[in-house]
């Protein structure tokens, strides 16, 4: 499974239960080639993959499939974006068959899943922590699903 970005999986406190155990182990699925068997030892409840309608998240994907093997029940999360081309959800929709796990979508509501709405309430495209864009309409609502 795709899992480059351990500080995020592993580093956030909130994510552990009051027996420091993780319910949940949110996959960043940014391309890079993890293995879910690193994670042995920590008791999960389920899988969490984010999929973002790229060619190395879906392969990344379709691994941390392969390996979980239905042991543990598994999602395989987007976050939509407006402004996107259109060919993405024509991909998500092909993925989606391939993976032979049901996507599912997530929309932010506040922003109408806009980007240009968020550049303008939040008056900047950039800054030191990266975009707002991606903090608001991916991070934010992806964390909203992470504990069952």
């Amino acid at each position: 499974m795709a899992c480059v970005r351990w500080n995020d999986v592993l580093g956030v406190n909130d994510y552990r239960g009051k027996h420091g155990s993780l319910p949940n182990i949110m996959l960043f699925v940014l391309g890079g080639i993890g293995r879910l068997d690193l994670l042995a030892g920590i008791k999960m409840t389920r899988i969490l993959c984010q999929f973002s309608c790229g060619a190395a998240s879906a392969v990344a994907t379709k691994l941390a499939i392969a390996q979980n093997a239905e042991k543990l029940p598994l999602l395989v999360l987007n976050a939509y974006i407006e402004n996107e081309h259109p060919d993405n959800r024509r991909f998500a929709n092909d993925c989606e068959r391939w993976f032979g796990v049901p996507l599912t979508v997530l929309r932010d509501e506040r922003y109408s899943a806009d980007i240009i709405k968020v550049f303008r309430q939040r008056g900047y495209m950039k800054g030191p922590r990266g975009a707002p864009c991606t903090t608001n309409l991916k991070r934010n609502l992806l964390k909203t699903i992470a504990h069952p």
